[in-house]
């Protein structure tokens, strides 16, 4: 029983920090991948103290014989702090970000220079690449993007602006990725 439970704990562990990764990879993270991350740091923390408070009471005999194995034991803490990486460094600093924008880049360029031409847009989501688009508009020879919520009203994603740097439709803040790439934050 105590074996089923140490693995179930670290496939339960695993899935969160993959989920953590697919999230915090993308242009930015809303109230969900927030919920997500909060929900899982509690759960891992208090794993961590369940864990500690077995090994106080194992040694001072009080308590039941748990054989937890090393691996066990540095599964919640490096996955705490793979998360906490992972949520300070995202958006457009977050390395998992700009990898995933370098897999999709030929993609997104591809349909950006077939939209160009058109007055092109589109809420029905797609892939493009390793993105799910969410939203997709076609203006003064840009396209974005919209790949993501940020935060609670706001939306996140890349800009395809060939023409220099892409221009403002609302309380939009833009940080180049490099060339006619640009990630975008719509602020509402």
């Amino acid at each position: 029983m105590r074996a089923l439970i140490r693995r179930l704990f670290i496939v339960v562990t695993v899935l969160w920090l993959a989920a953590m990764l697919v999230i915090y990879s993308d242009a930015g993270s809303g109230i969900i991948g927030l919920f997500a991350f909060v929900g899982g740091v509690i759960a891992l923390g208090g794993a961590i103290f369940v864990q500690l408070l077995l090994r106080l009471l194992e040694r001072r005999g009080a308590g039941p014989q748990w054989r937890v194995s090393r691996r066990t034991q540095l599964v919640a803490p490096i996955a705490l702090a793979a998360a906490i990486a992972m949520v300070g460094l995202s958006g457009p600093r977050s390395p998992l970000f700009r990898l995933r924008f370098a897999l999709s880049e030929r993609a997104l360029e591809t349909r950006a220079k077939a939209l160009v031409a058109t007055t092109f847009q589109s809420s029905a989501p797609e892939w493009i690449g390793w993105f799910r688009v969410g939203r997709i508009d076609v203006h003064d020879g840009q396209v974005r993007f919209i790949t993501t919520p940020c935060g609670v009203v706001d939306a996140c994603g890349v800009v395809y602006a060939p023409s220099g740097p892409p221009s403002r439709w609302m309380e939009d803040q833009f940080t180049s990725l490099h060339g006619a790439w640009w990630h975008v934050f719509e602020g509402f």
